[in-house]
């Protein structure tokens, strides 16, 4: 870690904990006190932007958009201190600071959903709908379960009702971390997962302490609670800083076909958004008509989308798998291709007369040791197997049985 990053850390925490023992009655205290909140949470965004700098493949993305997050978490603490420091009192339910303090799980949702090694032209349109998607779920979730109600209520009512919506979402996002870490065969892509579900259910535990506390309402930010906060958002920073990309190129090598129940899993997703978008705007009064219909005709263009680009993508793999098999198929060269277990799943004709046979298809499914000679087979599995770790690649001569 950074030893400027570690001093700014214990410098700020040092500052919030003075001010809410020793200055807890200063004037100045909740100025003060969201300054070095709004401060933590810039650490931890700039945190992560370095991590973004030092990843490559998914770790880029994923660290650029949790330090979106983070940031977006300081421009909202922002103006929650001004209502604070000029009116002296927390926003309003149904505020729009409290809606921007959620649009940070936005972000943090959309770093959830990223998946390895997808890549095409229209990655960027992929993305974009993904976002615009999300922003509609949260919005709704916000206006149905939250704003719409609290209307109707008491200011204390409505404002545990925000806390419980907040905490809510916040333990959805843990979960679908550890659905991602447990999918995901990566070791660094698990270990991205991991940190992430264990910096959520850190920064989930703060929020519960800080909100739920005795005198909500009564007091004002500076006091001892608000010290969850700021070592919340320093646990964050302190995990992007720490964070190094694995440096084994074998263990990053591309990943196995996915699963039907991966696909399945994956399609699911695509459709669960509009999914919760009908569900929400069937809850909504008849004078929101305007609104649920507009946000749902959004939704379903970007399923539409999201639909098209991944169906355009599995198109061109498939083109760019047919060319491969017709230059492999036509090649002079011998080439055949093994299954984990190490059982031939392809070969092609000049393999195959290489072996001795007249057809390929008498080779699928026997084992590679079936057809090298017995005294080479027992040594080059070790051989190549040390290469692979080393290098990712063998190449090296064989003799094959006829």
């Amino acid at each position: 870690m950074p030893r400027k990053l570690l001093v700014a850390l214990c410098a700020t925490l040092s500052l919030h904990i003075a001010l809410a023992t020793i200055f807890k009655n200063s004037p100045n205290t909740p100025l003060i006190s969201n300054a070095l909140q709004v401060l933590a949470s810039f650490l931890g965004a700039a945190a992560c932007f370095g991590a973004h700098r030092r990843g490559r493949g998914l770790s880029r993305s994923f660290w650029l958009l949790v330090g979106c997050g983070f940031a977006i978490w300081g421009i909202s603490n922002i103006f929650w201190g001004y209502y604070e420091v000029v009116f002296h009192a927390e926003p309003p339910p149904g505020s729009f600071v409290r809606f921007l303090f959620g649009t940070q799980r936005t972000f943090f949702a959309m770093a959830l959903l990223l998946e390895e090694n997808e890549k095409s032209k229209y990655g960027v349109l992929e993305s974009v709908a993904d976002f615009v998607q999300l922003v509609i779920v949260f919005t709704l979730i916000y206006l149905g379960v939250y704003y719409i109600p609290s209307l109707h209520m008491e200011p204390q009512a409505a404002l545990h009702r925000g806390i419980q919506v907040e905490l809510g979402e916040s333990c959805a996002l843990i979960a679908l971390a550890l659905i991602q870490r447990a999918r995901n065969a990566l070791p660094q892509t698990r270990s991205l997962f991991g940190g992430f579900a264990m910096y959520l259910t850190v920064y989930t535990a703060a929020a519960a302490i800080a909100e739920y506390h005795p005198n909500i309402q009564k007091t004002t930010t500076g006091n001892a609670y608000d010290l969850c906060w700021t070592a919340a958002l320093m646990f964050g920073a302190i995990w992007a800083a720490r964070w190094e990309p694995t440096q084994d190129i074998a263990r990053q090598a591309s990943p196995k076909t996915k699963t039907f129940a991966q696909l399945a899993m994956n399609n699911a997703t695509y459709v669960l958004a509009p999914l919760i978008v009908m569900i929400q705007i069937a809850g909504m009064p008849t004078d929101w008509r305007l609104l649920r219909f507009s946000l749902l005709g959004v939704s379903i263009i970007c399923y539409a989308v999201r639909l098209s680009v991944s169906q355009f993508r599995a198109s061109q793999n498939s083109e760019l798998a047919r060319r491969h098999a017709l230059a492999m198929d036509s090649a002079v060269d011998g080439m055949a291709i093994l299954s984990v277990g190490g059982r031939f799943e392809y070969a092609n004709a000049a393999f195959a007369r290489m072996s001795g046979q007249d057809d390929a298809q008498a080779i699928l499914g026997k084992s590679w040791r079936d057809v090298l000679v017995a005294r080479d087979s027992e040594t080059l599995e070790l051989e190549i197997r040390k290469e692979l770790i080393a290098h990712a690649k063998w190449f090296g001569p064989v003799t094959i049985q006829q």
